[in-house]
């Protein structure tokens, strides 16, 4: 049985209500797909699980070589501003998102940068992979490199910032109650708005293997 020191059962032992409550186990079929968004790009597959893959990703821009990945402790001051934004109420107003007032996933990321002195021109999730390489600002990393604090963590239509908690022990871990009211420690390892559904978390700490059925997201690193 689950306890406070239980690990999460997979999504699909996930109930509805403990969704709406936090967990967000969001399925494919549930990306937002008539909320301002543009259309998928005519080079994107649906995968067997339902997620758009890109066939022909954009090659990295030149500029990128000139540059060298922020270190670690410019990834920390991302996070510790991600951190002051817990709390805020989701809205879809992008960059209009304000600390404390209102932001939804893209917005907030592109403010937080910003603070965090890594600004870039506000893309949706949607435009921001092909931004981001052709900017020179953001490098993707490849498979098998190490996430670091600070890096975007993006899905079809939702983008997130990974976080080690390594620094924020008070947010590194979420009790929660499963629909059997039986005690669980969610160890969460990302901040990000959360998705337009009802009742919906404000800004706070999450875990990705809760986010589209626990597929992989793509993975941004700031260029200075």
């Amino acid at each position: 049985m689950p306890d406070g020191n239980s690990v999460r059962p997979a999504c699909s032992e996930t109930n509805r209500s403990e969704i709406d409550t936090g967990t967000l186990c969001r399925q494919a079929s549930e990306t937002p797909t008539s909320v301002g968004y543009p259309p998928a790009p005519p080079n994107a597959a649906v995968s067997g699980t339902g997620y758009r893959i890109a066939l022909d990703a954009p090659k990295q821009n030149g500029a990128a070589a000139k540059k060298k990945d922020i270190p670690l402790s410019d990834g920390r001051l991302i996070v510790a501003e991600a951190a002051t934004w817990k709390g805020t109420p989701y809205k879809e107003n992008g960059p209009k998102s304000e600390k404390g007032v209102a932001g939804d996933c893209s917005g907030t990321t592109q403010k937080i940068y910003t603070v965090a002195t890594c600004p870039y021109e506000y893309q949706s999730s949607h435009t921001f992979p092909e931004y981001a390489l052709k900017s020179g600002l953001f490098r993707e990393l490849q498979a098998g490199e190490r996430k670091q604090d600070g890096d975007i963590l993006l899905w079809p239509g939702h983008m997130a910032i990974y976080c080690s908690f390594a620094t924020d022990p008070n947010n590194a871990k979420t009790p929660r109650l499963n629909k059997n009211n039986e005690k669980w420690t969610q160890v969460n390892d990302m901040w990000t708005a959360s998705n337009p559904k009802p009742h919906s978390p404000p800004y706070f700490a999450s875990r990705m293997e809760y986010w589209f059925d626990g597929a992989r997201p793509r993975v941004f690193r700031y260029l200075k």
